[in-house]
C-alpha cells in the first residue's frame, strides 16, 4: 500500500477556494498545498494519465511517478497489461462544463492521429459519476416525445431550425430526424442564436413563476452568454442526483455536468469533443457525426450493497468499477483483494489500514486521514479500522463483475 501525491486541475468551471471538495482533499492530504480562495479547483486526478500523473511518496519523502514505479514493479498490475486502465477523479463543479461527448475507441484513435494537440490520447473514455452531494447534470437525449413537446412550446428553439427539419422530427420521431434536428441547431447562425437567446431570456424572466428546467436555461445563459448550448436542456435529460446516486455515460453520449461534487471514474483518457457552453475549441462536425442519438431516460443507479458497509458500482465496461466503504465509528472491516491494481481515496473521517506482507506496513498501521490517496497492488487485501469520526473510502479497480 503506497501513498500517492495527486494533481489538482484548476479549470475555470471549478469551485473556488475552500468551497471545493478537490481543494479540501488536496490540502488535507498535502500540508504544503495552500488553497487560494480566489482560485478555482476543479478536478483531483488519481492515476497515470500523462496530463496529470500521480506520484508515489516514499517514507523518506522521495517522490517517484507511479507510472515509473509500475515499470519497475509490473507484478503490481496483476493480469493487467502495461498500465492502470482507469483514471480516478474527484470533481468540484461550480459552473457548467461544456456540452460534450467522449469518442469510442476507433474514433479516438482517428482523432488522436489527425489532431494530437486537441485529442491528447488514442483511448476511449466511458465514465461513471457518483454524487458526493447534490449533483446536477445533463445526459443523453430526452425521450423524443419530450423533445417534440419542447419544439412545439419553445418558439425561440423552433426559430433556430429549418421548419422542414422540425416537422420531420415531429412526424417521424426517430433517430435520423433527431440527428438532423440536433445538427441544424449546432450549426445555427450565431447572430440568430444570440437574438433568440435574448428573446427567450426576456420571455422567461417575465413569467410569474418558472419551472426548474426554465430556471436552468436562464442560469446557463447567464454563465455562457450568447451560447446556443443554453438551449440543450430542452434536448438532453436534466437530472439531479443525491449522495450515492450514480450515472454511467458510454461512448458518444452527450452530457454536461452542471454543479456539485462527485467521484468520477473512467477509462484512462482525456478526450473530449465539445458542442457548446464553453470558450474552448468546439468540433461540431466530429460531435454531430459520432453521437449515437439514442433517446430515453438516463439510468440513475445507487449501486449494489455487498454488505452493511460496502456498495459496489459496476459499469458495463472492463476498465473500471468503484466501491464505496462507509464504516461507522470504532469498527473494523477487511476489504477483499482486487485482482487488478487499486487506488483508494479517503473521502472523510479517519482511521487505520493494515496490509499483511507489505514491507511498508508489516509492523505498523498506516494512519488514514481525509484526502489520503493510496495505490494498492493487485491481489492485496486491506484491513481497516475507523476512528471516532467513522471512515469513508472509495476504491477504483478494473471491473471484476459482468460487463458488455
Amino acid at each position: 500500500m503506497y501513498r500517492l501525491q495527486c494533481v489538482a486541475q484548476q479549470y475555470a468551471w471549478g469551485k473556488k477556494g475552500a468551497t471545493s471538495a478537490v481543494a479540501a482533499l488536496k490540502s488535507s492530504s498535502e500540508h504544503t498545498f495552500k488553497v487560494v480562495e480566489d482560485e478555482t479547483y476543479a478536478e483531483l486526478w488519481m492515476g497515470t494519465h500523462p496530463s496529470g500523473p500521480s506520484s508515489i511518496v516514499s517514507q523518506d519523502g522521495t517522490v517517484e511517478l507511479l507510472s515509473d514505479w509500475l515499470l519497475a514493479h509490473p507484478e503490481a498490475l496483476g493480469e493487467v497489461v502495461a498500465d492502470i486502465p482507469y483514471l480516478f477523479k474527484v470533481l468540484s463543479v461550480n459552473t457548467a462544463l461544456s456540452i460534450q461527448a467522449h469518442p469510442d475507441k476507433d474514433t479516438a484513435e482517428k482523432l488522436h492521429a489527425e489532431f494530437p494537440l486537441i485529442y491528447k490520447d488514442n483511448n476511449h473514455k466511458p465514465e461513471m459519476a457518483i454524487a458526493i452531494n447534490r449533483f446536477e447534470a445533463l445526459c443523453r437525449f430526452r425521450p423524443i416525445d419530450e423533445i417534440v413537446n419542447h419544439i412545439e412550446t419553445v418558439p425561440e428553439l423552433r426559430a433556430l431550425v429549418d421548419p422542414a427539419v422540425s416537422a420531420a422530427l415531429i412526424d417521424n420521431r426517430d433517430r435520423d430526424t433527431l440527428r438532423a434536428f440536433f445538427t441544424a441547431l449546432v450549426y445555427c447562425d450565431a447572430a440568430d442564436a444570440m437574438e433568440q437567446l435574448d428573446a427567450h431570456r426576456d420571455r422567461l424572466e417575465s413569467l410569474e413563476s418558472r419551472t426548474p428546467l426554465q430556471k436552468l436555461v436562464l442560469r446557463l445563459n447567464k454563465q455562457y452568454p450568447n451560447d446556443m448550448g443554453a438551449f440543450c436542456p430542452y434536448l438532453l435529460n436534466y437530472i439531479v442526483m443525491e449522495p450515492g446516486d450514480a450515472v454511467f455515460l458510454g461512448a458518444n453520449e452527450p452530457h454536461a455536468y452542471i454543479s456539485g461534487d462527485c467521484i468520477e471514474c473512467m477509462a484512462c483518457s482525456d478526450n473530449v469533443v465539445r458542442a457548446g457552453l464553453t470558450p474552448k475549441f468546439i468540433d461540431k462536425t466530429t460531435l454531430c457525426d459520432m453521437l449515437t442519438y439514442e433517446a430515453g431516460s438516463p439510468p440513475i443507479g445507487q449501486g449494489t450493497a455487498l454488505d452493511a458497509f460496502v456498495t459496489e458500482y459496476t459499469p458495463p465496461v472492463p476498465e473500471f468499477q468503484v466501491q464505496r466503504m462507509d464504516l461507522p465509528p470504532l469498527s473494523h472491516y477487511s476489504l477483499a483483494a482486487a485482482a487488478g491494481p487499486s487506488i483508494l481515496l479517503v473521502l472523510s473521517g479517519q482511521g487505520y489500514a493494515h496490509v499483511s506482507g507489505d514491507d511498508q506496513t508489516a509492523s505498523s498501521k498506516t494512519e488514514l486521514e481525509m484526502g489520503h490517496v493510496y495505490f494498492v497492488p493487485a491481489r492485496q487485501p486491506v484491513s481497516f479500522e475507523s476512528g471516532i469520526q467513522g471512515l469513508s473510502v472509495y476504491r477504483a479497480n478494473p471491473n471484476e463483475g459482468p460487463h458488455a
